[in-house]
This record gives structure tokens, C-alpha cells and sequence, in this order.
């Protein structure tokens, strides 16, 4: 079910000891897949990296596993890998990030970071500000992952909604489960 959407928005809802992302498709409140994860929030709010992997489960009741993901890398209900997701800032003392996809079968896609927020989170010197934290947190965020093979995929974290995205599919063949993982890689 979750490789056969083309439009989705995964929505984080925080708590004290642990943090649910549900993926839901345009028109609809229910959830077609589920993340859940035991522990602090801290760990996704305040950008520590995610080092063990979270189960994603799907089905009517939520809970038919099929993979996983981390901050890096998507595996499938088997455990293979399905790929992995590099990121790096645009420049030194930045807050802007280039996102670089590698997807097996696919090749690589190159995830950048368009429009006005762009130009702004990639200026030089942001990343020493006090308020560095807050910025990203609530900047709108709009990156078009594209190869030279494939169209590829949108991702966009509206401006103040720290806990949504929305992603927008442009290639079948690109695995919803190592998109997911671009969540984590801001």
C-alpha cells in the first residue's frame, strides 16, 4: 500500500516518551502507515541523530511491519537495504542542506532546497546565531530530489509546521521508505 501512493503527509505528534509519525494520503485522516518511537522527544526536536532503526507498519491495523528506517538509511521487512540518504550544509555556517538520495536499481538523486527560504537559509554565519535552532524549526522548507535518470520526488515542510511534511511522488520506482528517512536528514 505504501509504495502505491503518489501524494502523502507525515504528521509527527510529540509526547514526553515517545514520538508517532502517521503517513496519510490527501482527503483522508486516516493513517495508511505508522513510525512510532519509544523514547525522548528531544531526539527529533532538537536535531540528535536517530541511530537505531524504527519499524514502519502499514495495513488496516497498523501493524504489518514492512521496514524500517534511521537519520540514514531504509531497509525492507527482510532486512536488505534499500538505500541511504546523505546530507551536508550548502555552505560553511549555514543553515541550508543538500541531501543526496542513493537508491538501489534507481542511482542517486540530488535533493535541493528552492525558493525564498532557500536563498536565505544558505547564507553564510546562520549557523552561530542563537536563534539557529528556532529558525529551522519553523522555516519553510521546499527540496525537489531529482536524478539524472529519474524524475524523482518533492519534499515540503510548511512554513511553522515543525512536524509535517508533505511529499510529492514524480517516479514510481523511488522506495516511500527511504523518502521517509529525508525527514530526518534536515
Amino acid at each position: 500500500m505504501l509504495e502505491n501512493i503518489s501524494e502523502f503527509k507525515v504528521v509527527a505528534r510529540l509526547g514526553v516518551r515517545d514520538t508517532t509519525l502517521d503517513v496519510s494520503v490527501p482527503g483522508s485522516d486516516r493513517p495508511v502507515a505508522r513510525i512510532h518511537r519509544r523514547d525522548k522527544l528531544s531526539s527529533l526536536v532538537w536535531d540528535d541523530d536517530l541511530d537505531h532503526d524504527l519499524g514502519v507498519y502499514t495495513g488496516p491495523n497498523l501493524d504489518y511491519r514492512v521496514g524500517s528506517i534511521n537519520s540514514r538509511s531504509a531497509y525492507d521487512v527482510d532486512g536488505n537495504s534499500v538505500g541511504y540518504v546523505n546530507s551536508r550544509k550548502t555552505r560553511l555556517g549555514s543553515l541550508g542542506h543538500i541531501r543526496e538520495l542513493h537508491q538501489n536499481g534507481v542511482g542517486s538523486l540530488v535533493g535541493k532546497e528552492v525558493g525564498a527560504s532557500a536563498k536565505v537559509m544558505s547564507r553564510r554565519g546562520l549557523d552561530f546565531l542563537p536563534f539557529a535552532g528556532i529558525a529551522i524549526a519553523i522555516a519553510k522548507v521546499d527540496v525537489q530530489f531529482r536524478g539524472d535518470s529519474s524524475p524523482g520526488f518533492d519534499m515540503v515542510k510548511p512554513f511553522g509546521r515543525a512536524g509535517t511534511h508533505y511529499f510529492s511522488v514524480h517516479d514510481t520506482r523511488i522506495n516511500r521508505l527511504l523518502m521517509l528517512c529525508c525527514i530526518f536528514a534536515e
